[in-house]
């Protein structure tokens, strides 16, 4: 027993409960108006339902005005068109992922404040009601006592044997000084806290969408995000574009949500919509050339938007995003009618491996050997030799087994594919078939 707080007020100061203030605020306004609806009810007997009404319509203007004084600011905070939060003094565009944009422009476009309507009225009202009371302390006074007396009027004589005016002023004061602490305090630590937490998820949502996303090259893949972002995109998707923006959610994670949750109609119209505000974001641009591939629209459209992120991307150097460009533009080209699509496969693929600076990329290189086989494949019938065609595909095909040796397999199958993938053109290295060395670098027995 001796470990039980000795007081109720000694329990207050120790306990950890997260809801000790709140119980203690509550409990005092509640004291008070039942203290005060007992003074009423005791004053104005006979009266009592005006009484309480007058009561109710003091303490509902004092609450409205606390709620006004206590409703929280928003701190503006300077945020990149992606809606990644930069540094004030930040300058200049990194061109890279959103996940590591750290030195943008600042941009309040991108981002929204979080609806402050409210808070700009509730401003205005506030230093309104501060300056004019300061100015007209004198006047308000006697309109008050005008109040007192008309209120008086219809309470009648206190049953106490109290004057009216006085006990009508005093009830007016006493509710309307209630209520504006009950809106006040109340706004304050119950609103505030709940704006907060929203706040707070949503930036969780954010962030989890952010770091776990995975937009891989076009043909190896589909947008994906690793852990908590998943459930985190689908919150994201649910919220209309109106609601999203006037949550603090750009146009740019709202694509990204769209686009990992499957919703690829919403995803496109946000991405033009992100462009519009950052046109100048090659990893945007990207990720909207994979959302129109995912919609299935012309590959013409594809390339033209992955063409316009490369243009972009020279300007903002991302190695690892180039070469997810390059790797889609190969493979986008590798299906368009020969002999321009394997053309300018080659052409972007000699481009992006004969740069020391680029990453290596197995893709590449699979997709060169692939245009080479096309090449080779165009130039049997007319009897042409294609001997130095063939030494280029099989160093690609080389380099690309290097690179990853689970390439092996799959360019294996390319050589000799099973029906429904030669039905489907998946045979672009079948014009080597007959080639012993290149059956061994593939792992397949000698013909």
């Amino acid at each position: 027993m001796r470990n039980l707080p000795r007081s109720f007020m000694q329990w207050m100061q120790e306990s950890n409960n997260e809801h000790v203030d709140l119980i203690f605020v509550n409990g005092n306004l509640i004291f008070f108006s039942i203290l005060g609806l007992g003074i009423t009810t005791a004053v104005w007997w006979g009266r009592c339902s005006a009484a309480l009404l007058w009561a109710g319509a003091s303490a509902a203007v004092g609450f409205i005005i606390g709620f006004l004084f206590g409703f929280p600011r928003t701190i503006a905070q300077p945020v990149s068109p992606t809606g990644a939060p930069v540094a004030s003094g930040g300058t200049g565009h990194t061109g890279g992922d959103a996940a590591s944009s750290s030195a943008q422009v600042p941009d309040r476009s991108g981002r929204l404040a979080v609806n402050t309507n409210l808070e700009q009225v509730s401003d205005w009202i506030t230093k309104t009601i501060v300056g004019v009371g300061l100015v007209e302390i004198k006047t308000l006074l006697h309109r008050f006592a005008d109040l007192s007396t008309y209120a008086a009027t219809t309470l009648g004589k206190p049953v106490s044997g109290y004057a009216a005016d006085p006990a009508a002023g005093a009830l007016i004061a006493y509710f309307s000084i209630l209520g504006f602490l009950a809106g006040y305090l109340i706004t304050r630590m119950f609103f505030q806290g709940a704006f907060n937490k929203v706040d707070r998820n949503l930036d969780a949502d954010i962030q989890a969408l952010r770091l776990g996303l995975n937009v891989p090259a076009i043909g190896t893949g589909s947008a994906s995000v690793a852990n908590a972002g998943s459930a985190a995109a689908q919150r994201l998707k649910d919220l209309s574009t109106s609601q999203a923006l006037a949550r603090g959610v750009s146009s740019a994670e709202l694509a990204r949500a769209n686009l990992v949750a499957g919703s690829k109609q919403e995803a496109v119209l946000a991405y033009i919509s992100a462009i519009g505000k950052d046109p100048f974001n090659p990893q945007i641009r990207f990720e909207y050339a994979s959302a129109l591939e995912a919609l299935d629209r012309p590959s013409s459209d594809v390339i033209s938007a992955l063409l316009d992120a490369l243009s972009v991307e020279f300007a903002h150097p991302n190695p690892d995003l180039r070469r997810k460009i390059y790797e889609s533009l190969m493979y986008l080209y590798l299906y368009e009618p020969p002999p321009q699509g394997f053309t300018q496969a080659i052409s972007y693929g000699e481009q992006y491996t004969s740069a020391a600076a680029n990453l290596p990329s197995d893709v590449v290189w699979v997709n060169l050997a692939c245009a080479y086989g096309q090449q080779a494949a165009s130039e049997k019938p007319k009897g042409a030799p294609f001997g130095p065609i063939r030494d280029k595909a099989f160093a690609a095909a080389r380099e690309a087994i290097r690179l990853d040796p689970s390439n092996q397999s799959f360019l294996a199958g390319l050589m000799e594919p099973t029906p429904d993938k030669a039905a489907g053109g998946e045979d672009d290295l079948a014009v080597f078939s007959d080639d012993s060395a290149f059956r061994t670098l593939l792992g397949l027995p000698p013909k």
